[in-house]
């Protein structure tokens, strides 16, 4: 019922916290079913393969990662026009404010990631 469901996810009963992630709660396979599309829904950024040996795994084996928008992001073809744009036709002025926004999305963007 809509009540059941409302209940395990607004943490109501006795068995709520149980009951929201269980496939047979209220909730049905909800929680468990939204893994299966996680590489469809999410950006894959810390790992290159889902074989790591994390007790083998170092700072130095540390890889850098840019940050990109998700494609579906409405920002996704001015982020990258704006981080390809070729600043040379422009005056001084611009081009040093639209280079100092390259320099931040290129520095400021990058993460340590295994």
């Amino acid at each position: 019922t809509i009540k059941a469901k409302m209940d395990a996810i607004t943490g109501n009963g006795a068995n709520a916290a149980a009951d929201l992630f269980s496939a047979s709660g209220a909730n049905g396979n909800a929680f468990q079913d939204m893994w299966e599309d996680a590489t469809a829904n999410f950006n894959q950024v810390c790992l290159p393969s889902c074989s790591i040996n994390y007790d083998n795994t170092a700072e130095a084996d540390a890889r850098e990662w840019t940050f990109e928008l998700p494609r579906d992001d409405p920002l996704y073809e001015f982020w990258n026009t704006l981080v390809a744009f070729d600043t040379a036709t422009l005056s001084s002025a611009a081009r040093t404010k639209v280079q100092t926004i390259q320099n931040t999305i290129t520095n400021n963007f990058k993460f340590k990631a295994l």
